[in-house]
């Protein structure tokens, strides 16, 4: 489930909404979520390098922060917000 504030963010693409949406489904109720950009390219059936921008796009919005791990990874971790009482503060950042 997409929250209100990415569904109605006038200034986030469709496409960003969408992958938000693919995001949230694969996280399965949780507020983190590890996905290959291929495996979400497959989903939305759109190129990685679409997928790579509408991520940029969601995380420039403050709708997901990318969750860096200490190994190079091609596993999309990124953290949810709005998803199940997920907030920014929960991961260090002010409202």
């Amino acid at each position: 489930m997409c929250p209100a504030s990415v569904l109605l963010d006038p200034d986030l693409s469709d496409k960003a909404a969408r992958v938000f949406g693919v995001l949230a489904l694969r996280a399965f109720g949780k507020s983190t979520v590890a996905l290959s950009r291929e495996e979400l390219s497959a989903s939305l059936r759109c190129s990685e390098s679409a997928a790579k921008r509408a991520i940029s796009e969601l995380a420039e919005r403050g709708h997901i922060e990318i969750v860096r791990t200490h190994k190079p990874s091609e596993l999309l971790r990124a953290a949810l917000h709005g998803i199940r009482g997920c907030s920014r503060s929960d991961f260090g950042r002010d409202s």
